[in-house]
């Protein structure tokens, strides 16, 4: 399945963080390109194609996508919308703006607030104040699927495996060391 995600590029410069977590989630569906928009996005483009995973780079690059306003871009997307099965874009105040018109364009749902992806038709979304989730199983035969990723629940795949291991032993033991100073107490 491919998959399109929108980069969020602010100022001509790729937000490798909201970027990096939105990616991580979009390879669980297929393969992803990224589109990158703006008026000067060469530099978020390049740096969007050295984040792993990455199968290809768009990058839009005009006047018009300079102002970041949402009816231009959303065009856009709409015009490259019949060569992917799913639109993906982190949950930033960016996609807030432009998915809903991009919705309206191609006359399908956003799935919003998606905190896990399972596969490809099958995405957690929380309820109760984010205190537990819920399982949402797409069955429309529409396409493009439009997703709004929550960032603070993904992670960032931006390194090399050996160094994800070192930060995440880091991290074990630092978890250890405050769970045994709670027990102490």
């Amino acid at each position: 399945m491919a998959v399109l995600l929108i980069a969020e590029v602010n100022g001509g410069t790729l937000s490798v963080d909201s970027t990096a977590k939105a990616l991580t989630a979009a390879k669980q569906i297929g393969e992803v390109t990224v589109l990158c928009v703006g008026s000067g996005c060469t530099d978020a483009a390049q740096a969007a194609a050295k984040l792993e995973g990455v199968s290809k780079v768009l990058c839009a690059q005009s006047d018009a996508y300079g102002h970041d306003l949402a009816e231009p871009i959303a065009d856009l997307i709409v015009s490259l919308s019949s060569n992917y099965t799913h639109i993906v874009a982190p949950s930033t105040s960016a996609s807030k703006n432009i998915l809903p018109r991009v919705a309206a364009l191609l006359d399908v749902m956003i799935i919003s607030e998606v905190t896990a992806v399972i596969d490809a038709d099958t995405f957690e979304r929380p309820i109760q104040a984010y205190q537990s989730g819920l399982k949402t199983r797409l069955r429309q035969a529409i396409v493009p699927n439009l997703l709004q990723l929550v960032l603070s629940s993904l992670v960032a795949v931006v390194l090399a495996p050996k160094m994800i291991l070192k930060l995440l032993r880091v991290w074990l033991i630092s978890l250890e060391l405050q769970l045994a100073h709670h027990v102490r107490q």
